[in-house]
């Protein structure tokens, strides 16, 4: 697969509000809320809504409006009770409406990331522990996979499903592996080697929803399934930061290969329990059963250009300029390779 997208922004990098804005909440509601915050209880709310159509093709027209309503609370645990960098985090959903992909079009990777069966459901719900000066970080419980694993910065500017979790895992994962909307148990280890090399590595319960013929977002029925017994799903991989000279100026890049395994059994796509092939009309129909699954891949971003008045150098979204990013992923058995190369300006 090849896809090339270009989107624009003006935003620049500052510090991040974390107040209602003014005509959304009265003075004294931010400042009770700031000031939660400064002793290290942190509340949030986002609201995310879409209103699209489609024209043609699919399996039917239409347009439709659904949308997130996503509740956080961040502790910061050495501020509220001295516990030198310890933090909980936890967040829910309430998701409305009827997805397009789901309802319109029946494509492979959701045209909208937010998009999800309607439920109130529970996602991420983890303690975090940093060591040695945040040099090392251990996260364990409930937990997603897509915002550090496989995943670029740049890729944030879009709303596609394509741009989050990639359509390689979530079509060969039980369940669709740890991602939008579904998070599970787990653990995550995230370790700093050196100023510019950065090693990351999870095990997560292998199957978010359990067996079953339902959809897997109700057999994970409002996000509560914490399953911890199924055969693990194992990934990693290292992040290189660099800077290269371009037209006189640093400019960020980085480079992050890694691997994954899944240690559970998974039906062969090619060949029937007898070693036919599953098209041969003389055959069982009955797959192979294959141990365990496993893949590669690399996400590669580079900054090529920020106008002079811009002095961050980072890969951030945020940041005005022009930025290449792309991902190439292969599986085991000649599953194929899959690949989607990016930029935006």
């Amino acid at each position: 697969m090849l896809a090339s997208t270009v989107a624009s922004t003006g935003a620049l990098a500052g510090a991040k509000d974390e107040s209602a804005a003014a005509w959304l909440a009265p003075k004294w509601f931010n400042e009770w809320h700031d000031g939660l915050a400064n002793k290290g209880l942190n509340f949030g709310a986002t609201y995310i809504a879409d209103n699209i159509a489609n024209v043609s093709g699919g399996v039917k027209r239409g347009a439709i409006h659904f949308g997130r309503l996503d509740l956080s609370v961040d502790a910061d645990l050495d501020k509220l009770v001295g516990w030198t960098g310890g933090r909980f985090y936890a967040n829910a959903f309430v998701i409305y409406g009827q997805g397009l992909s789901r309802n319109y079009v029946m494509n492979l990777a959701t045209i909208s990331e937010i998009e999800a069966l309607p439920d109130q459901r529970l996602y991420n719900a983890y303690f975090e522990q940093s060591f040695f000066g945040d040099r090392l970080n251990i996260r364990a419980g409930q937990q997603a996979a897509d915002v550090e694993f496989f995943d670029s910065q740049t890729d944030d500017l879009f709303i596609n499903g394509t741009f989050g979790w990639p359509a390689i895992k979530a079509s060969n994962l039980p369940a669709g592996g740890p991602a939008p909307p579904i998070a599970v148990p787990g653990i995550r280890i995230k370790a700093a080697l050196t100023e510019n090399i950065t090693a990351f590595g999870a095990v997560f319960n292998g199957d978010p929803s359990g067996p079953g013929e339902a959809d897997p977002q109700l057999r994970d029925h409002h996000g509560l399934a914490f399953r911890v017994n199924d055969p693990p799903w194992v990934i990693g991989q290292v992040r290189f930061n660099y800077d290269i000279d371009i037209g006189g100026r640093p400019l960020a890049g980085n480079f992050t290969p890694g691997a994954w395994k899944h240690y559970g059994s998974f039906d062969s796509q090619r060949f029937t329990a007898e070693g036919l092939s599953i098209a041969d009309p003389g055959g069982s129909g009955v797959p192979a059963r294959l141990r365990g699954n496993y893949g590669i891949f690399a996400v590669i971003e580079q900054v090529l250009y920020r106008p002079p008045e811009v002095k961050d150098n980072s890969t951030s979204a945020s940041i005005p300029g022009v930025t290449a990013f792309g991902r190439i992923a292969s599986l085991r058995r000649g599953n194929g390779l899959h690949a989607d190369f990016k930029h935006r300006a």
